[in-house]
């Protein structure tokens, strides 16, 4: 039985309600958007209700389809008094634009620039990628390398250079698009435009993973430069970033931490064996 066929499921802690439905979302998103639904945000605290907005939008607008219902839901943030985090507007934003809801969009891109005293346009940029990222699976290799690409450039702009508030949501959200990437299928993954939008934001991902100071989060980037240069056909690259991540971790204790080193050890296993092969092919 799927964990959120379970109708204690709700009853559980929100943790773990947001675990199994992150879980659980791919293959049962009807049921995950259910147990979504009936979550009060209200009950939340600001790290469950970032979660929340970001399953909500992953669940109900890209699996179901149904922006309008993410949006509607999302709204209520907007005019709410509780102290919201720059990925949950991001992630308010990002349905309002999805949804077309002009005036939404606007107002959460006020309310991040406000939280964060970074210019509107830089919150705009912020909320266009967070939108950009839940609707690629929708377009063909060529149409979502070519709409990524256009996200990712405003952020090799002077007002990104520097360390900033919103380093650690960008990066989160460049984690999500990266292995979403990942997930395409061996042809598409062979189109050039959409392997230059990979590399470029695996590269985006390392550089405000490295500012925003975590050692995790430094590490789950340096995974995803792996994985990506193992499919861009560089085994060595992917063997140096896989390396630089274990690095990162050797002193980290926590289930994350344990976590995110065996995804790495997997990554660099896979490397080695890629490079292995290209050498005997070399010699044979």
């Amino acid at each position: 039985m799927s964990p959120l066929a379970d109708p204690a499921l709700g009853r559980g802690s929100p943790d773990g309600v947001l675990d199994e439905v992150a879980a659980c979302a791919a293959a049962d998103p009807d049921k995950a958007a259910e147990v979504l639904r009936s979550l009060d945000p209200g009950a939340l605290d600001a790290q469950q209700r970032t979660r929340w907005a970001c399953l909500l939008n992953r669940v109900v607008g890209e699996r179901l389809g149904r922006w309008s219902e993410a949006q509607g839901q999302l709204h209520g943030v907007l005019e709410a008094q509780a102290v919201s985090t720059p990925g949950l507007l991001c992630e308010v934003g990002a349905a309002a634009k999805n949804a077309s809801v002009r005036a939404d969009a606007i107002s959460a891109a006020r309310r991040l620039s406000e939280s964060t005293a970074l210019p509107l346009d830089a919150a705009q940029d912020a909320i266009a990628l967070a939108a950009v990222g839940h609707r690629l699976h929708l377009l063909g290799a060529c149409d979502a390398a070519t709409e990524l690409l256009s996200a990712l450039a405003p952020f090799e702009a002077v007002i990104w250079r520097d360390a900033g508030p919103l380093d650690n949501t960008i990066a989160a959200i460049l984690q999500q698009i990266g292995w979403a990437l990942l997930e395409r299928s061996h042809a598409e993954l062979e189109h050039p435009i959409l392997r230059t939008a990979l590399a470029r934001c695996a590269a985006l991902c390392a550089r405000f993973s490295r500012r925003s100071g975590s050692a995790l989060d430094q590490a789950s980037a340096s995974c995803l430069r792996s994985a990506s240069a193992l499919v861009l056909g560089e085994p060595a690259q992917a063997l140096r970033h896989a390396d630089a991540g274990l690095t990162l971790l050797t002193e980290a204790t926590s289930l994350p931490a344990a976590e995110e080193r065996e995804r790495l050890l997997q990554q660099r296993r896979r490397a080695l064996d890629t490079q292995s092969q290209g050498d005997d092919a070399s010699g044979g």
